[in-house]
């Protein structure tokens, strides 16, 4: 048998000091609390995002919310050809078959423009279009992409047996490369 995580798309390398926060952010999406908070804000991943934004109006600048999101397409770009290929599909359709999954569901349009264009400049685009928007596009962009990756990372595990720190490990490995 072949091990599915030798031919594993490799994360290209972001490092800010937000990216510190990517894989805490991934994480407090799994918790029970995320799931139960009645907005965003009271989730444990709600206040990492928050803490992120308090800084950087705090700078009077956008590098923490930029370097979070580009921590998180980051992942996400290596994370979804990784698990597609784990379930053996083509890893260069993933993006777009979760796009169409999620447009169907009438999901966060920047959400699904990101995932159209994960593996190409354009998720940059998306990206910058929600930032211009309202601060709430952004942030529920960035609890989005959190939590989609954070179910990658679950259902990475179970198909390749792999242990859920092992997924953890290799995320923090990439973002600090």
């Amino acid at each position: 048998m072949t091990n599915p995580r030798a031919s594993k798309p490799q994360p290209p390398s972001v490092t800010t000091d937000a990216v510190n926060l990517v894989l805490p952010l991934i994480k407090a999406t799994l918790e029970p609390a995320a799931k139960r908070a009645k907005r965003p804000i009271d989730s444990p991943a709600g206040r990492i995002v928050s803490q992120v934004a308090r800084r950087d109006m705090d700078t009077g600048g956008a590098d923490g919310t930029v370097n979070l999101i580009a921590g998180l397409t980051s992942t996400l770009s290596f994370m979804a050809p990784a698990l597609a290929q784990a379930l053996g599909h083509a890893p260069e359709t993933a993006g777009a078959k979760l796009a169409e999954a999620l447009r169907q569901q009438d999901g966060n349009p920047y959400m699904v423009r990101v995932l159209e264009t994960v593996q190409t400049t354009g998720a940059a685009e998306a990206v910058a279009e929600a930032m211009a928007g309202e601060n709430g596009e952004v942030y529920d962009l960035i609890l989005n992409l959190a939590d989609c990756i954070a179910t990658h990372a679950e259902a990475y595990a179970h198909v390749t047996s792999t242990p859920l720190d092992e997924v953890w490990a290799e995320i923090e490995a990439g973002l600090h490369d």
